[in-house]
């Protein structure tokens, strides 16, 4: 059951590539509640709503306590996750009171559109290296394996920011545009080592976002274990 009757929070946090030329990443933070009850999609839905998403704005509630100031806007996404059916399954820190979750068997990897709030770069690394350690987090909040992945990328890149290793560079989007870029400089003996470290310990539900654009043969999701751009189980197995 809930402590103390009060509903659990998890925030999770993604990349979102950028899809057509110019444009840049941003990241998306979103989050699970478990108050209320659980509402499935009626019917076949193609692309169902994840079933207990948070709205930004309870969102932005939530997170304030910690910053100052938040300067994402509400945006739409899509999430590839373990499904029984047309409903997703909470992530292993979301503690809740649904029944179903404990009796039934996953189906599959699935598509949901949701809700989140997109940072742009700058605002996106403010926040990662505001938000407290998940030690220090209220017992009705905690932190997804993803958001903490980004946290730590997020230190590394102050780390590079405050140590101005980074370098003036010009990338070219199509035939007749080009854009100027900051590119960050890796040429310290351990740089290789740290970078291996940190995408290693990237977990599988970092990589969930892909964007919807990305299928065939990019996007095999019905044959992930044999296909390198695809999803492994992201909850375990």
């Amino acid at each position: 059951g809930k402590s103390s009757g009060k509903r659990m929070i998890v925030i999770h946090s993604h990349w979102l590539l950028p899809i057509q030329p110019g444009e840049r990443g941003r990241l998306i933070l979103w989050a699970e509640t478990s108050t209320g009850k659980l509402t499935k999609p009626r019917g076949r839905p193609r692309l169902p709503a994840h079933a207990f998403a948070l709205p930004p704005d309870d969102l932005v509630k939530t997170i304030q306590p910690f910053i100052s100031s938040v300067s994402g806007t509400p945006a739409p996404f899509t999430l590839i996750l373990p499904a029984i059916k047309n409903t997703p399954i909470p992530s292993p820190g979301l503690v809740h009171e649904w029944d179903e979750f404990h009796t039934a068997a996953p189906t599959g990897l699935r598509r949901f559109k949701l809700e989140g709030l997109s940072l742009e770069p700058a605002a996106a690394l403010h926040i990662l290296n505001s938000l407290p350690t998940p030690a220090d987090l209220p017992p009705h909040l905690a932190f997804g394996d993803d958001l903490r992945f980004w946290i730590t990328a997020g230190q590394l890149a102050l780390e590079m920011l405050a140590a101005q290793r980074y370098i003036p560079a010009i990338e070219q989007v199509d035939t007749q545009t080009f854009h100027a870029r900051w590119r960050p400089i890796f040429d310290r003996p351990d740089d290789a080592a740290r970078l291996a470290q940190l995408l290693s310990a990237m977990p599988p539900a970092a990589r969930a976002c892909l964007p919807i654009e990305l299928t065939g043969d990019l996007f095999c999701v019905r044959d992930y274990k044999g296909c390198p751009y695809c999803l492994p189980p992201i909850y375990g197995g």
